[in-house]
């Protein structure tokens, strides 16, 4: 059983976010509102269908540009898009916060996560 164990804690699902360029921070009510571009990669054999979720943040939204945030990723597909991520201003600290991005199946299960940074004002 190790030996599957192990080769399963690597991702089978790639996931990278990506402020999109030229791109600041804004303020909608309590929140600052970041925009992502996702680069999805599913490296299984298996359709999917994934969702993204902010797992730094408890009180974050994922908003997505068009659509729902339950994505369709068929085997071997690669897909992009964007996403408007908020966060309450009370719990971002820094201007540069450390956000890990999950990407989650559809049991609830997160099947990989991507370090990045958010922005807000320089305080």
């Amino acid at each position: 059983g190790v030996m599957s164990a192990f080769l399963f804690s690597r991702s089978l699902v790639e996931s990278k976010y990506l402020k999109v360029p030229g791109s600041s921070y804004t303020t909608e009510g309590k929140y600052f509102v970041n925009q992502l571009e996702y680069t999805l990669y599913n490296k299984t054999n298996e359709d999917q269908v994934v969702k993204i979720q902010l797992l730094s943040h408890d009180n974050s939204i994922v908003e997505m540009y068009v659509g729902d945030n339950n994505l369709p990723l068929n085997k071997g597909e690669i897909i992009q898009g964007k996403f408007y991520l908020k966060i309450p201003q009370s719990e971002v600290k820094s201007y540069k916060e450390l956000i890990v991005v999950g990407l989650v199946d559809e049991n609830g299960k997160v099947i990989d996560k991507y370090e990045t940074s958010f922005s807000s004002p320089y305080k």
